[in-house]
């Protein structure tokens, strides 16, 4: 199959397009034939590399994936070839107690589509049976593609460790990445008010209607107070690093996420 890959870790130059060996098809699996693959920062970590990571290579990237089901393992009976679905980029053993209650991110074997085990970036890729989602019929594949990591890391931080509900409000970091822009929206569904910081490009973008969930409030990351925004009930800093030591400081506890 064809895809794209690199041999050694570096800038975008390494990337390589040609002829690779389709992955084998185990009897839990799904092949499926990739329609869309969207970029996401953590291929540009994973192509750069860093101390301790050891990948076999070459590597396909890719951990966003949406696509059609081209073949399917023997014991998968409720897909059929022709579907169209989106991959769940989390792989993990699906029968460990953290499996089983949920937590699968916790899972000792835990793996990334793209990060540990080759991903969408070529022709089709294979993924354990519980990790293939229909597509939703109102996106396009560019659009499901561009879900997984970003809403499933958002979805987890908000509701799953913070249990955000309605009236309460929410400060997002870095509103304009994919986790932040994901997290405004997850936000507004369950009723929160959001004050977002961004860069003063990114205020452009929602001031221009993109995406069109909007916070209810914007604060330029170099100019806001942190005096003003006392009394939140959960801070998220979804693309990582030290926002302001001040700003984590005067956050409430939102519970312990047990």
């Amino acid at each position: 199959m064809k895809a794209i890959f690199f041999r050694k870790h570096g800038d975008s130059s390494v990337l390589e397009y040609g002829d690779v060996q389709e992955p084998p098809l185990k009897s839990n699996a799904v092949l499926v034939r990739v329609k869309a693959v969207a970029l996401n920062h953590l291929d540009i970590w994973v192509r750069i590399g860093w101390s301790g990571l050891k990948l076999p290579l070459p590597h396909v990237l890719g951990s966003d994936v949406a696509g059609i089901v081209e073949r399917v393992g023997p014991e998968v009976t409720d897909l059929k070839s022709g579907d169209p679905v989106v991959i769940n980029p989390g792989l993990s053993c699906g029968h460990c107690n953290r499996c089983l209650l949920g937590e699968d991110n916790l899972c000792k074997s835990y793996q990334i589509l793209g990060e540990h085990t080759w991903g969408g970036y070529a022709e089709f890729v294979v993924v354990p049976r519980q990790n293939v989602l229909p597509k939703p019929s109102n996106l396009s594949f560019e659009q499901a593609a561009c879900l997984p990591l970003t809403f499933l890391t958002a979805w987890t931080m908000l509701i799953r460790r913070a249990h955000l509900g309605a009236g309460e409000t929410v400060l997002v970091h870095a509103a304009g990445s994919g986790v932040g822009s994901a997290a405004v929206q997850i936000a507004k569904l369950v009723g929160a008010q959001v004050i977002a910081t961004a860069c003063p490009f990114c205020i452009q973008m929602f001031e221009d209607g993109i995406p069109t969930v909007q916070p209810d409030d914007t604060k330029r990351m170099k100019t806001y107070d942190v005096a003003e925004l006392l009394e939140l009930t959960v801070i998220g800093r979804p693309s990582g690093g030290s926002p302001a030591a001040d700003a984590m400081g005067i956050a409430e506890p939102a519970g312990d996420p047990a």
